[in-house]
């Protein structure tokens, strides 16, 4: 049995930097005026669709930022193509550009 002073000094193990999967921010932006909700529910419905439910959990879609005109999304690299597929081919908006950091996709709004 742990007794809590051994349990305190139990450090937590932290995945290194070069182990980490590498991400893309993508900037997309709506083809018509929608509400924010409708935009991003229209943008999640097309990557399950074309990625279908494996390929989405393997391509790791955030949304770090929603917008009335536009989503910031980011996504493991192996799935930038396939994403801005899904997006071309659903109609639910356009992919602007792509981007290796958060700070540099800016420029695309």
């Amino acid at each position: 049995m742990i007794d809590e002073k051994s349990s305190a000094e139990l450090k937590k193990l932290k995945m290194m930097p070069s182990l980490k999967e590498k991400r893309h921010y993508l900037v997309i932006k709506p083809l018509h005026d929608v509400v924010e909700q409708e935009f991003l529910n229209a943008v999640d419905k097309a990557l399950i669709d074309f990625l279908g439910i494996f390929n989405y959990a393997r391509a790791g879609p955030l949304y770090i930022e929603v917008r009335k005109d536009y989503i910031l999304l980011s996504v493991i690299t192996k799935y930038v193509n396939e994403v801005k597929a899904a997006l071309l081919l659903s109609k639910a908006g356009r992919c602007v550009g792509v981007s290796g950091t958060i700070k540099k996709s800016r420029r695309f709004l």
